[in-house]
C-alpha cells in the first residue's frame, strides 16, 4: 500500500486524538504514508508511515466510519 486517506467532516479534537492512539505502535520506517484531509477547513496533515493492518483498519472504521478511510495501493 502506498497512502491510506482519512478524512474529517471538521476538526474533531476528540477524533484527531482517537486517530492518533489507534496509529500508535503501528509506525515503520517504510509504508503507507497517512494523509488525514478535514473537510470543513480545507487542511490536510501528513503522519509517519505505518504498518497497515486487519486491526488498524477496524480501529479506524470506529472511529471514522468505513467511508471516510481509503487505502490506495
Amino acid at each position: 500500500m502506498k497512502e491510506l486517506r482519512l478524512t474529517l467532516a471538521d476538526e474533531d479534537i476528540q477524533k484527531i486524538r482517537a486517530i492518533k492512539a489507534a496509529l500508535e505502535g503501528c509506525y515503520e520506517n517504510w509504508g503507507a504514508a497517512v494523509k488525514v484531509y478535514v473537510q470543513s477547513t480545507g487542511k490536510h496533515y501528513t503522519l509517519r508511515a505505518v504498518k497497515y493492518t486487519g486491526i488498524l483498519h477496524e480501529k479506524l472504521e470506529n472511529i471514522l466510519g468505513k467511508e471516510n478511510i481509503e487505502a490506495i495501493l
